[in-house]
């Protein structure tokens, strides 16, 4: 980019050391946002952002990322996996999941330091988004003529209903 082009900016850092909370989030949000839509031109969905445990990280982990799922005895089988092999150290958690819808949600790991919070930010509400929002073939699951989401919920809870009414031992087996 032309250098005479580009705006200044702050002299001074952010943030200093590891520690953040939701004021300095929304600062540091509001700064990569700028240099996400007025520097890079990026074109995205309005984002969503929250902020989870490990323990909620590993509930999404074991429904497979997606918020609306239907409730099945593998995703406990797979909680239980996940979460020994998290507390041994033997596995890591991802940073972030991001999930492909419009509104754009970002789910954070409230555990992140605030350097990693600004990276996730920059990467998932403004990089995966983008893409989501402009890719070809990803379009199909947030245009508004094709709102897969909203179909995935109303599907949601119809089988929630059936469950309910049939015993979730019938409709789990």
């Amino acid at each position: 980019m032309n250098e005479s082009v580009r705006r200044p900016r702050a002299a001074q850092p952010l943030f200093e050391g590891a520690e953040w909370d939701f004021a300095l989030m929304q600062e540091v949000y509001e700064a990569v946002k700028d240099v996400a839509l007025n520097d890079l031109g990026l074109d995205v969905f309005p984002n969503q952002i929250e902020v989870i445990s490990a323990e909620q990280m590993l509930d999404a982990y074991s429904s497979v990322g997606m918020p609306l799922m239907y409730s099945h005895w593998s995703f406990g089988k797979r909680f239980v996996k996940d979460e020994m092999l998290y507390r041994k150290g033997y596995q890591a958690l991802a940073y972030e999941i991001v999930i492909n819808s419009n509104p754009c949600i970002s789910y954070y790991m409230e555990e992140n330091s605030m350097a990693m919070q600004t990276l996730v930010l920059a990467h998932a509400a403004f990089g995966h988004n983008h893409f989501f929002k402009n890719n070809y073939l990803f379009q199909q699951w947030t245009s508004e003529r094709h709102p897969r989401l909203s179909r995935i919920f109303q599907a949601l809870c119809r089988g929630m209903r059936g469950e309910i009414r049939a015993g979730g031992g019938r409709v789990g087996a």
